[in-house]
């Protein structure tokens, strides 16, 4: 069982398989960097069967501006997740992006290393170790809960019940939200209907 909040459409304007995933502007106590601070982070996403190498990438708080941080090398691997952390540290094999997210709200965008566009995302408000994502369709959401490095959650199942063959599913739901559940008929099949 797979459920997703549809509410908004992809922002990815070329189709490119890096994405923009996941973020958490205010990481109060969720997790800490590789020097041991908490620091905002964000994370990229490859779509791809393959590695898709990011040397010479950009990321930055605007898409209008595409030299706010250049990644020197990085590579993710197909179906994998790069994290970034937001903040002004350094060190360690992870990539620390030199700025920090916007807590209110606000936007990242993602550049290949010719400086072009791939992907874009505004995001709202979250609270305090709460992150925001993609949900499967591209919209951009509050996930139930951070995921960084995985596959995002945003939608969260708090109880389910079968009676007479019926299942029933409980979970909470964002006021003007649409949302898409898919099912599997049985294990052996792999086509969510």
């Amino acid at each position: 069982l797979q459920a997703f909040d549809t509410n908004e459409p992809s922002t990815n304007a070329v189709g490119a398989a890096v994405t923009i995933n996941e973020w958490m502007p205010f990481n109060r106590r969720f997790t800490t960097n590789n020097n041991g601070s908490y620091s905002g982070w964000l994370e990229l996403r490859n779509a791809a069967a393959t590695n898709v190498g990011l040397g010479g990438w950009r990321v930055g708080r605007s898409s209008a501006n595409s030299n706010e941080y250049v990644l020197s090398s990085a590579t993710i691997v197909g179906g994998g997740h790069l994290l970034m952390w937001a903040d002004k540290g350094s060190g360690g094999t992870n990539q620390h992006t030199g700025f920090e997210l916007a807590t209110g709200g606000g936007e990242i965008a993602l550049f290949d290393s010719m400086a072009r566009l791939v992907d874009a995302v505004e995001y709202p408000a979250v609270g305090s170790d709460k992150s925001g994502g993609r949900s499967l369709d591209g919209g951009v959401c509050e996930t139930a809960y951070p995921t960084p490095g995985a596959s995002n959650n945003v939608f969260e199942i708090s109880s389910a019940s079968v009676t007479n063959g019926a299942i029933s599913l409980r979970t909470g739901t964002r006021k003007g939200h649409r949302y898409a559940v898919q099912y599997l008929s049985s294990l052996a099949n792999t086509n969510w209907q």
